[in-house]
């Protein structure tokens, strides 16, 4: 039974090995809200890493997963340098304060429908990071989920209502979008 779980610990890191590059950049695209990268520098190493991650906005900050437990090279990074950089929605925040929370205290960095598949994972162990410089309006951060936006639009249209599609409290990227990339208006 052992020599099957490493042989199942073994294949994982292969494969998380060979995915990572289109990991980090469809992460970085911004395409998946419940996806981002973090930024961190090797303890030993000082080598900059930019690893894809799961990860819920807060209030002031962010909540990331450990699937894999706190011992993971970008969360021991992390913590050894007191913060990083979280690349998330198109936009940078630098990150502070790392902290190993349990999963109680992760929570309410879920919405109600993730909540259930959270506890479904088995996960355990959290890390909870803060930004370095928090908005005046804490909402101004927080992405309302593909599922609380659809909701809306339902109740919007069996009252007769269109909502409204631009969420003015979304950070918008420095980075420009379409035609703008190429130089041209």
């Amino acid at each position: 039974m052992l020599e099957g779980e490493r042989m199942k610990t073994r294949l994982i890191l292969a494969i998380t090995h060979a995915s990572a590059p289109l990991m980090v950049r469809l992460a970085r695209s911004g395409l998946i809200p419940l996806w981002a990268v973090v930024r961190h520098r090797g303890r030993r190493s000082g080598k900059v890493y930019a690893t894809p991650i799961a990860i819920r906005p807060t209030a002031d900050g962010f909540v990331l997963p450990l699937p894999w437990g706190e011992g993971t090279d970008w969360c021991r990074n992390l913590r050894a340098a007191g913060g990083g950089v979280v690349v998330w929605q198109g936009a940078e925040y630098e990150v502070t304060r790392p902290e190993v929370i349990d999963v109680a205290d992760a929570l309410p960095a879920f919405n109600a429908v993730l909540r259930p598949i959270v506890r479904a994972t088995g996960i355990k162990k959290f890390l909870r990071v803060q930004r370095a410089v928090v908005a005046q309006d804490a909402g101004s951060l927080i992405e309302r989920s593909a599922y609380e936006r659809a909701a809306d639009h339902l109740a919007c249209a069996a009252r007769g209502v269109r909502p409204s599609t631009v969420c003015p409290t979304r950070p918008r990227s420095s980075r420009p979008r379409g035609r703008d990339r190429a130089g041209s208006t």
